[in-house]
């Protein structure tokens, strides 16, 4: 749908309005984990994304994505211009988080584009 989830047009921009203007330089990463939470959750209502159980713990936002082959994703927040997003796994009962990052940290129009390539994923 243009301007819906799977593009560019939509899903997160205020999110990543947010993140480039001005204000948001010195930000912590909880404060930034704050903003995201909150536009994830707007977004969701507002494009219907398959997303469920949006939580924030300290610099972290963890949240589901119906149908994925993955049973929880995290998105830290390191500043208003650093993330990492990676998704955990399930051994029974237990999850484990597949949070070694060797990678640069994604700046937030790069985060977003991952998370909208996870919804297009989703089985």
């Amino acid at each position: 749908m243009p301007g819906g989830v799977g593009t560019h047009g939509g899903f997160l921009d205020g999110f990543r309005r947010d993140m480039a203007a001005a204000s948001a330089d010195g930000l912590d990463g909880e404060s930034v984990a704050a903003r995201l939470r909150e536009w994830l959750r707007r977004d969701c209502e507002r494009f219907s994304a398959p997303l469920a159980n949006i939580e924030q713990w300290a610099r972290n936002v963890e949240f589901e994505i119906v149908g994925s082959e993955y049973p929880r994703f995290t998105i830290e927040c390191l500043g208003p211009a650093a993330f990492r997003f990676y998704p955990a796994v399930r051994n029974g009962e237990a999850i484990t988080w597949l949070n070694i990052w060797v990678g640069e940290d994604l700046p937030a129009a790069t985060m977003v584009e991952r998370v909208q390539s996870e919804f297009n994923r989703r089985q």
